[in-house]
């Protein structure tokens, strides 16, 4: 979808394009937008829910698709990318193939998933996950060091483990629903932190 950026302007109260003279009915639909509008999600003192309302409303079609792949990044609002990481049972910042000269980060590693499921030990479980987030913040936060932004995180896996013939069991907790998704979510809260504003020293992912 083609934005016609360099032709927007401002009239009554809306951005529109001007591409010509009664403007262009593609950028009028997307644009269609209070001018005090684009800024709101960049306010801390809001609440998380508006300022995600904010930014998926300025987003465009094209913009949203482009987010659902490797890269969070939206140049246009001046959005970076959150970056992701491999993170079933620690971060994975080894260099991988293809990707160019990287450097290896020294992470926390825990057992395969399948193993930790094994303790029974849903704390445990999300002690781990509390390890993995703070140092995925870490690294975001040292990003200028390591060149790396893994907030993003691929884990945990809540898949059902049935079939013996599914080549991925070890990334998941087992065959039990009730007993996988507590630990799941064990996990997942653990990543997340216990602070519900997601601010200060426990910021996590």
């Amino acid at each position: 979808m083609e934005l016609h950026a360099g032709l927007l302007t401002e009239k009554g109260g809306i951005t529109i394009c001007t591409r010509n003279s009664l403007g262009c009915s593609r950028c009028w639909r997307l644009f269609q937008l209070p001018l005090n509008i684009s800024t709101r999600f960049k306010n801390p003192a809001l609440p998380t829910e508006e300022r995600v309302s904010n930014i998926l409303r300025l987003m465009t079609l094209d913009e949203k698709t482009a987010a659902l792949r490797t890269s969070t990044a939206v140049p246009r609002l001046g959005i970076p990318d959150a970056g992701s990481s491999e993170g079933l049972h620690g971060l994975v910042q080894r260099p991988l193939p293809g990707f160019g000269p990287q450097n290896a980060i020294p992470t926390t590693q825990f057992a395969q998933v399948v193993g930790m499921a094994q303790t029974w030990d849903k704390e445990l479980i999300h002690r781990a996950g509390e390890i993995q987030g703070i140092e995925a913040r870490f690294i975001y936060n040292n990003r200028a060091k390591y060149k790396k932004t893994p907030l993003i995180v691929w884990g945990p896996n809540a898949d059902i483990a049935r079939d013996p013939r599914w080549g991925r069991i070890d990334e998941t907790y087992g065959e039990d629903p009730f007993f996988n998704g507590t630990m799941a979510a064990a996990f997942a809260k653990g990543i997340q932190g216990d602070d519900p504003e997601n601010t200060g020293a426990r910021r996590r992912c």
